[in-house]
Parts: C-alpha cells; sequence; structure tokens
C-alpha cells in the first residue's frame, strides 16, 4: 500500500525532528521510552490514513471501486446481526487487493467488537504486511500490531500467539528488538518446542548475520516437526547468504524433491537458474 510517505507527512515528521534537535531536547522528558520516534511516526501516518484509502481505490479499476465502495457501505448500513459477516466480506475482498487497507478495515471492525479473535485477527494483518512495505512503512504498521497484541494481552496475559506476535512486531519494527527477542527467548524457555517461535527466531538471525545461530535453529525445527518441508528452503537461504553455495545447493535440491511436480518445481527451478544456483 504505502510505498512512500506523503510528502505532507514527511515535511511533518522532518519539522518535529529539527524542532527537538534545535531546542537541545530540553523541552521532551530526559528519557524516552524505547520506540517513541516509532509511536511519533504511527500518529502522524494514522491521521492521513483515510485520505490514503481513497487514494488506493483511486488506483483500483472502475469495476473494483464500484465493488470496495458498495461493501464498504453496506457495512456501514448493515443491521447489528449482521454487521460482522459485512465486516468480514470487505475485509476478505480487500484482502485480495492490498493486504495493509485489509488490516484497516479489520482493526476498525476489532474495535466495534472488542473481541479477542477479531484484535488478534487485525494484530496479525498488520504483522503480515510488515514484511512487504518500505522501511518507513514498517514502524508504522508493527507498532499497530503491537498495539493491538497489548490489547489482547490485557485480558489473556499468557496467550501464546498474543505474546509471540508481541515480540516480533518489537523486533520488525515497533522500536524494541532487544525487548522482542527476550520475549520470544522467554516463550522458548517455557515451550521449548513452540516451532512457529524458533523460526521467527531463526529469521532474525538471518537479518543479523548470525547464521550459524540460524542454521542451529532451523535445524531444531526439522527435529520437532519433520514436515515443515518449507525450513529446507530456509536453510538452503540461510547457506546461500553465508556464502557457503555447496551446502545451500544440499538443501535447495530437499526441498526442490518434496515441491509437487509440475508448476511449482518449474517455477523453482527458474528461480535457482535465476540466481546462479542449479538444481
Amino acid at each position: 500500500m504505502f510505498s512512500t510517505l506523503p510528502e505532507k507527512t514527511k515535511a511533518v515528521l522532518i519539522a518535529l525532528l529539527l524542532l527537538f534537535i534545535g531546542l537541545g531536547l530540553w523541552l521532551l522528558p530526559t528519557r524516552h521510552p524505547e520506540g517513541y520516534l516509532q509511536e511519533l511516526q504511527a500518529k502522524e501516518m494514522s491521521t492521513d490514513l483515510e485520505v490514503q484509502i481513497e487514494e488506493v481505490k483511486a488506483g483500483l479499476s472502475p469495476e473494483q471501486q464500484v465493488e470496495a465502495q458498495r461493501l464498504e457501505l453496506a457495512w456501514h448500513q448493515s443491521s447489528e446481526a449482521n454487521r460482522t459477516a459485512a465486516a468480514d466480506t470487505l475485509i476478505r475482498y480487500w484482502g485480495q487487493i492490498n493486504p495493509a487497507v485489509a488490516a484497516i478495515f479489520a482493526k476498525k471492525k476489532a474495535e466495534e467488537t472488542h473481541k479477542e479473535s477479531d484484535l488478534l485477527d487485525a494484530a496479525q494483518r498488520f504483522l503480515t504486511v510488515v514484511s512487504v512495505m518500505t522501511e518507513e512503512d514498517k514502524s508504522w504498521a508493527a507498532v499497530e500490531a503491537a498495539g493491538l497484541f497489548r490489547q489482547v494481552l490485557k485480558t489473556a496475559p499468557q496467550l501464546l500467539e498474543a505474546r509471540r506476535g508481541l515480540g516480533t512486531a518489537l523486533v520488525e519494527g515497533a522500536g524494541a528488538p532487544m525487548e522482542g527477542i527476550g520475549m520470544l527467548t522467554e516463550i522458548l524457555e517455557e515451550y521449548p518446542n513452540d516451532v512457529e517461535t524458533i523460526l521467527r527466531l531463526g529469521h532474525f538471525s538471518v537479518l543479523s548475520s548470525q547464521f550459524p545461530k540460524a542454521v542451529e535453529r532451523f535445524q531444531q525445527v526439522l527435529s520437532i516437526d519433520s514436515s515443515r518441508s518449507e525450513v529446507y528452503f530456509l536453510l538452503g537461504d540461510t547457506w546461500l547468504k553465508a556464502g557457503n553455495q555447496d551446502s545451500a545447493k544440499v538443501y535447495f535440491g530437499r526441498y526442490r524433491a518434496r515441491l509437487p511436480s509440475g508448476m511449482a518445481r518449474s517455477s523453482f527451478d527458474a528461480w535457482l537458474v535465476e540466481i546462479g544456483t542449479k538444481k
């Protein structure tokens, strides 16, 4: 969705930062909590959300615009009995076109229902779009996800999905990466075989170029659940990033062997050729 921030938002953010520097930070608290600037950016972006949604709509085909408008109107005009179904239809539609807009509508639904399941759904949607956003927009999505996960944890403080999600959001862009890693590590101490948490820690090890640790994490996943065929790809990709083509080929080969013959395998073969790694 938001490949670049609007010029107005950029100008506001730059002006604020220059103001803080010019005042020598003396008007601000002595120490800001982690994620302060990310929260500021998220608030600035939130003021322009409706404008940006309209801009996205303007880029749709005429047929898509009509359908999007119809579904949104149907949701706003729906009775209490039909409201959830109308919201779900609208969110599903945007999920196919623009997942970031779908996340925004999912949040609006959660703010109406206050249901744990709706808050979790919205939080996960924001967390999912983090990986496809620019660096500037990642903070917005990660902070939105973190806020929603925190709402869930207020009433369900031990809910594993929310704890894992909050830890991930803090690392991904919500301004407190070490706190997030600590939360994920704490989960593993309680649940040593929690595959999803191990995968996320492995992913973050790759991002920080801790390749041996990433390999250890991914191997751990396979020892717990050997059916997770995508882990062979992750291992191949990790070794490739580490500069070990021989090991990368081994794991890419194991991943390929688990792909169904046909389009999936031929597409993967084309990708291997593209990156210069023979199957």
